[in-house]
């Protein structure tokens, strides 16, 4: 069974003043060719040239809210002071590494020209890594015991 079809009375369901749904379902009669224009004049007390104008604008509107938009949620517009702000940030993030990175550059000088002046607490331990070979030996023996299976 089929869902009966309302028609103009789906209107009703529209938020909005009472006259305003009337003024709609009488120009969707008139569209869905239910209501003559005539009839329609006379039921909303207005002027044929005024009928159109009203239909012309309710249309229009419907159109215009159909139109396609783009997907998704509409990009935020950033707001001017908070983008000065960390636009002023990150530039002084940036002097600062800068400086560090300099810093760096020197102290890597100092221990390349005069070594013997290096202070233990100056250096880092670098990380330890397996050597190469024994990554390929590791590997190969575990290729082995997959074959010998």
């Amino acid at each position: 069974m089929a869902r009966p079809v309302l028609g103009t009375e789906l209107v009703n369901r529209l938020s909005g003043s009472e006259e305003a749904k009337v003024r709609l379902k009488v120009i969707l009669e008139t569209v869905g060719g239910s209501r003559t224009i005539e009839d329609a004049c006379r039921e909303l007390d207005i002027s044929r040239s005024r009928f159109f104008e009203l239909r012309e604008r309710v249309l229009q509107a419907a159109v215009a809210d159909l139109e396609l938009k783009p997907r998704g949620r509409p990009a935020e517009r950033p707001d001017p002071e908070a983008l000065k702000q960390r636009l002023e940030a990150l530039e002084a993030e940036h002097e600062r590494l800068f400086d560090e990175l300099q810093i760096a550059h020197v102290r890597e000088e100092i221990r390349l020209v005069l070594p013997q002046y290096v202070v233990d607490g100056d250096e880092q331990p670098a990380e330890k890594k397996t050597p190469q070979h024994q990554k390929s030996t590791r590997n190969q023996r575990k290729r082995q015991r997959r074959r010998g299976r």
